[in-house]
């Protein structure tokens, strides 16, 4: 009996999943995924895998989500999370072969960054290229200890259909080669053309059986299709900024030029104000490229200055003597609804959002 409930819309992303446990021998129950909402219109994917010894795969599968929803609660990139797991598994002990891939899409420009734990490859199909894999060179499964995870970035279309999988899904025997069975999950993801959001599910579980078969199987196997949305493009807004000074006023006009045309004057001195502290900051101690993106939503404003210095900025007590230096951020956490920073696969970000009142 599969699992066939359905999975709700995430942030722009819709789902659908299918899970058979195994039915001959084998551990059952060691397939897990989840996903999760992150500031900055970007959605959390992940799926794992457990197989092994001693306590039950259910029991360790269980363990590993928790620590995911932990770990997304911290805004790390895909390969600090494995990193994490990482730590997690070899605390296990040996007994258990875990695997796991972790991506984050974001909305806003279409971005899938993902890192990958000794898992099968997602497979991607835009609406204009047959599916393909995004690759990775191989990393080790969850729990050896010392791993170096990487990460890689994708763009994607809107209306994207990305397939994560197990190997129990692909694999029904041990005649079956993997790579040829990855292919064939590639052929039905063509197969099935353009898939409308109500014929998400259906397309799912057609591909799902189409695989399966009527063989029995060992072990999970399970599929999760996301088809990725994308913000719209009145609600985005995104600048690269030059290295001068210039930057910091340049950043001012765009940002105001965009809030009237949003029809929302009444954020700009707040949100100008915030911007020019997180412009001279990342000037100041930031690489380039510098970038500047603002996204809308009905309750609120988001605001992200990038750049290519990885180094996390932190919120530092300051006196009256100090010079103006640590100042912005404590602009920035006293004046906005929320605010953060988050890693990039080269750099990081500082984002914040202000809240759009009723009467705007």
């Amino acid at each position: 009996m599969s699992d066939t409930s359905s999975v709700p819309e995430v942030g722009g992303v819709r789902l659908a999943y299918r899970r058979h446990p195994g039915l001959v021998g084998g551990e059952s129950g060691g397939d897990w995924f989840d996903k999760a909402r992150l500031p900055g219109n970007r959605v959390v994917l992940v799926l794992g895998s457990v197989l092994g010894s001693g306590l039950p795969a259910p029991t360790v599968a269980d363990q590993f989500r928790s620590a995911v929803r932990v770990l997304t609660q911290l805004d790390l990139s895909p390969a600090q999370v494995l990193h994490r797991l990482d730590v997690l598994a070899e605390s296990l002990g040996e007994q258990y072969v875990t695997t796991c891939v972790y991506l984050t899409c974001d909305l806003a420009d279409g971005t899938v960054v993902f890192a990958n734990a000794g898992h099968l490859p997602p497979l991607l199909r835009t609406p204009y290229d047959p599916a393909y894999r995004l690759a990775l060179p191989p990393n080790a499964p969850l729990g050896l200890g010392g791993v170096e995870y990487e990460e890689r970035q994708y763009t994607v279309p809107p209306g994207s259909l990305l397939a994560l999988y197990t190997e129990g899904l692909i694999i029904r025997t041990a005649r079956r080669d993997t790579e040829e069975a990855i292919s064939e999950l590639g052929r039905q993801l063509d197969k099935a053309g353009e898939v409308t959001d109500d014929l998400l599910d259906t397309t799912c579980g057609q591909i799902s059986d189409a695989l399966l078969g009527q063989e029995e199987h060992t072990g999970d196997a399970t599929l999760l299709l996301a088809k990725l949305g994308r913000l719209p493009e009145a609600d985005a807004a995104a600048w690269t900024l030059t290295a001068r000074p210039t930057a910091v006023a340049q950043a001012r006009d765009l940002i105001r030029e965009c809030l009237l045309a949003w029809g929302l004057p009444g954020l700009a001195d707040v949100i100008e104000l915030l911007v020019s502290e997180l412009v001279t900051n990342a000037l100041r101690y930031g690489v380039a490229p510098f970038g500047l993106r603002m996204t809308r939503d009905s309750i609120s404003v988001l605001v992200e200055v990038s750049d290519g210095n990885p180094t996390v900025p932190r919120l530092r007590s300051v006196t009256p003597f100090d010079d103006e230096g640590g100042r912005g951020l404590h602009l920035v956490d006293e004046l906005s609804a929320d605010w953060g920073v988050r890693g990039r696969p080269q750099g990081k970000t500082v984002w914040f959002t202000l809240g759009i009142p009723h009467e705007l």
